[in-house]
């Protein structure tokens, strides 16, 4: 198998990451990619990076643009098409499995056991409704990079540590979970210092060698990754924001309402069908680590706990499980995959043999795994813009409220909106700087009081009407299908003025509004 002249193992992998490319530029659009793009255009086009919130005129919290350098690139990408985010995106994804494939599959040497791992690494990730959103995914791909970094010096012996600070520079403007950097590096010089520290301590003069021979690294090599951590945090002030994006990670994290409403913080739900794949990877996790207990080492152990404890409690974290854990763990799974692939062998060798084409088998495989590569690239043919671009905009006129926008923006509406949560950033992206949102996902830049508000008039609880007036709301875009339309459909002081497929608006029935009202009254 580490034959690199081997054309089956080449074809083998490209058909995988084929199919990881064409599976992951087909994905859904992401809906929180308007909030990127209209950040990224407002940096842009103003040369300042706001140290307030600028989009929504119920935000409290200080907010900082952590993601300033993501956003700009997805902007300029969405000026050629919306396509090519997702092209984009693929290629991202692509590129942080193989760099995933590479690592596990230099420490088991076993192409099934790899393929097998990685695939099902790739559809747990693929599946988690926040893999696919904006900036994270550059976390992802650099976390995966880190991982190689340090898999390789420790079990290569090869440095590349000098690239951990250059690509922190890179991360701390691309995503506020450059942290996930600091933390495995934390975790794997800890685990390395206590375990060459013991091993130290029991050294004796007769079996000196034997001990030395134990260190994954010596205390020189521990001592280099302490200056490169101390330069990689020393780079992390090379932001526009300096030491406030620090502030503003505590700030976060200090919410305790934050995690009660962001669904990207809370457990994941093992009810759900798609996680019964995220079970099977933990256990087969659980069941090498067990095998492995006298072989294994501090830091890899201290790596597991931590991503495992991320990826059980905060869905968003379970992807940073999927990506950092194959890497540190590839080692203890050589010995499991080579004596499940002896076993597969003499299956496969009776079958060979009982249909008598032994000697032709590795040919038939290969041209299968050809065809298949053919349909696939015949697949992605449909994928390539501008063919789909027109797609991908129908898409979004299904979903987004393309035609309340436009009443709104025709018709002169008086501020303020009160809007839905999930199309803040959109609202955003068509209305700004001409209106601004009530809402979005950025839960922490918004009060907890407020919050408590938003929920009382979307759920049309006892005192909705007070809020409304609190924040001198003067029309309402919202959902065709909620319970507050059905609520404003009967109010006196709200009339209805635009209503399709997707949305509804209500403007306040009050003397500013009568010439909309007679005009576009919808009984």
């Amino acid at each position: 198998m580490r034959d690199k002249s081997n054309f089956l193992l080449y074809v083998i992998v490209s058909w995988f990451f084929a199919m990881v490319f064409i599976i992951t530029a087909s994905q859904i659009f992401p809906s929180g990619i308007w909030r990127s793009l209209v950040t990224g255009k407002y940096i842009l086009q103003t040369k300042i990076f706001p140290y307030k919130d600028i989009f929504s005129f119920t935000a409290e919290n200080n907010w900082i643009a952590y993601s300033w350098l993501a956003e700009i690139i997805f902007y300029k990408i969405s000026l050629f098409g919306f396509y090519w985010l997702s092209l984009f995106r693929a290629v991202l994804v692509t590129l942080t499995f193989a760099i995933v494939f590479k690592a596990f599959y230099n420490r088991t040497e076993s192409l099934p056991g790899t393929l097998f791992i990685i695939l099902l690494s790739f559809f747990v990730s693929i599946l988690d409704p926040f893999f696919m959103d904006r900036a994270p995914l550059f976390s992802f791909f650099f976390v995966a990079i880190y991982g190689f970094i340090l898999s390789e010096y420790k079990y290569k012996k090869k440095d590349y540590l000098w690239a951990i600070p250059v690509i922190m520079v890179l991360w701390v403007n691309m995503h506020i979970l450059f942290v996930m950097g600091f933390v495995l590096l934390f975790l794997f010089v800890s685990g390395e210092l206590i375990e060459t520290f013991l091993l130290t301590k029991k050294m004796k003069k007769e079996n000196r060698n034997e001990y030395e021979e134990k260190m994954n690294l010596t205390p020189k090599q521990i001592r280099k990754l302490g200056k490169v951590i101390l330069w990689t945090f020393l780079v992390c002030f090379l932001n526009p924001y300096g030491y406030h994006l620090f502030v503003q990670i505590f700030e976060y994290v200090g919410k305790e309402y934050v995690y009660m409403i962001d669904p990207g913080l809370q457990s994941c739900d093992f009810h759900r069908t798609e996680i019964f794949l995220f079970e099977i990877l933990f256990f087969l996790w659980i069941v090498n680590l067990f095998l492995s207990l006298q072989t294994l080492d501090l830091a890899t152990l201290f790596i597991f706990l931590f991503f495992m404890h991320h990826g059980l409690h905060f869905c968003r974290e379970v992807p940073f499980f999927c990506i950092v854990v194959p890497i540190f763990l590839a080692p203890y799974f050589k010995y499991s995959f080579t004596y499940v692939e002896s076993k597969l062998k003499k299956i496969l060798k009776f079958l060979f043999y009982f249909f008598h084409f032994e000697k032709k088998s590795k040919t038939i495989i290969t041209v299968f795994l050809m065809i298949g590569l053919f349909i696939q690239v015949l697949s992605f043919k449909n994928l390539i813009p501008p063919f789909n671009n027109e797609k991908v905009k129908n898409f979004i006129r299904k979903v987004s409220p393309i035609g309340a926008i436009n009443f709104i923006e025709q018709n002169h509406l008086l501020p303020n909106m009160f809007n839905p949560m999930d199309w803040g950033g959109y609202l955003s992206y068509q209305l700004y700087p001409q209106y601004k949102i009530a809402a979005d996902y950025r839960i922490h830049i918004y009060s907890e009081g407020f919050l408590e508000d938003y929920f009382k008039i979307k759920k049309a609880r006892s005192g909705w009407r007070e809020v409304f007036d609190k924040y001198k709301i003067n029309f309402v875009i919202w959902n065709k299908e909620s319970c507050l339309t059905q609520v404003l459909m009967i109010d006196k002081n709200w009339k209805l003025v635009y209503n399709d497929k997707v949305a509804v608006v209500f403007i306040r029935n009050c003397p500013g509004n009568e010439a909309i009202i007679s005009k576009f009254s919808i009984n």
